[in-house]
C-alpha cells in the first residue's frame, strides 16, 4: 500500500469511528447530474484517465440509486460523507475496458462550512478522501481534492450551478484525484444532484402541515 492509500485508509477508519457517534445533520439521496460534460452517459462522477491515457471515464450513480450524502456535526466540527455504489468505466465501451460496478466512500473531515444555504469544504487537509472499489476485481483508487491544497475544493448547495434558473436542485461538483495523481488538462470531478431524506417521522407531519416540499428527481 502506498504512502497516499495508508494516509486515506487511516483517516477512513478514524473517521468511520467518529462518524458513528456524529449527529447526523441532513441526508440526501444522490442522483446523476442532468448537465455532465460527457453527457450522454450521464454521471455523478468523472474521472478521466483513469483507465488509459486520454480516455474519459464516467460513472452513474443513478444505474443502482444507493448513494446517500449524509452532513454530520459532530461536537461542532461538521463532515461531509458520501457512500454507495457507481456503474461506469470507460465512455463509450472502448475496447480492452469493460464497464461495471464500483463501491464508493468519500469523507470530507476537515474544512467544512456553511455557505449559500448548504455547505463547501475549503482546502485540502488530508483527512479528505476515500475509495473507489470495483466490487468484481481488485482495483483501488485513493480520491484526493484540489491538487494545490488551496481554495473550494468541494461545494454541495441548492445554487444553480449548471441547472438554468433553478436555484432550489441540491447540486454537488468539486475536484478529484485518483491515486494521488492530478491529471491536467482531464476532466477529474463530483458533479451530481440530490433530494433530501426526511428524517424518520418528520415526514408526515411536515406533509401534513404543509411544510416540506420534496423536488421530483429528473428522469433520464
Amino acid at each position: 500500500m502506498n504512502r497516499t492509500r495508508a494516509i486515506a485508509a487511516l483517516a477512513l477508519a478514524a473517521l468511520a469511528a467518529g462518524g458513528a457517534n456524529a449527529d447526523v445533520v441532513a441526508e440526501f439521496a444522490m442522483s446523476d447530474h442532468p448537465d455532465g460534460n460527457a453527457a450522454p452517459p450521464f454521471y455523478g462522477l468523472r474521472v478521466d484517465n483513469l483507465f488509459n491515457e486520454g480516455n474519459i471515464n464516467t460513472f452513474s450513480i443513478d444505474h443502482v440509486g444507493d448513494s446517500v450524502i449524509t452532513i454530520h456535526n459532530n461536537g461542532g466540527d461538521l463532515a461531509i460523507h458520501m457512500a454507495g455504489t457507481l456503474y461506469g468505466g470507460q465512455d463509450g465501451g472502448a475496447e480492452g475496458v469493460d464497464s461495471g460496478l464500483y463501491t464508493y466512500e468519500f469523507w470530507f473531515n476537515e474544512g467544512v462550512e456553511e455557505h449559500d444555504g448548504g455547505w463547501r469544504v475549503i482546502g485540502t487537509p488530508d483527512a479528505n478522501g476515500g475509495y473507489l472499489d470495483e466490487v468484481a476485481g481488485d482495483f483501488y483508487a485513493t480520491f484526493g481534492t484540489k491538487a494545490d491544497g488551496s481554495g473550494v475544493s468541494f461545494i454541495f448547495a441548492p445554487d444553480g450551478h449548471r441547472i438554468d434558473g433553478d436555484d432550489e436542485t441540491w447540486a454537488g461538483r468539486g475536484w478529484v484525484m485518483a491515486d494521488d495523481v492530478r491529471r491536467s488538462g482531464y476532466t477529474q470531478d463530483w458533479l451530481f444532484t440530490a433530494e433530501v431524506i426526511p428524517a424518520p417521522g418528520t415526514l408526515a407531519l411536515a406533509l401534513g402541515g404543509g411544510l416540506l416540499t420534496i423536488p421530483r428527481r429528473r428522469r433520464k
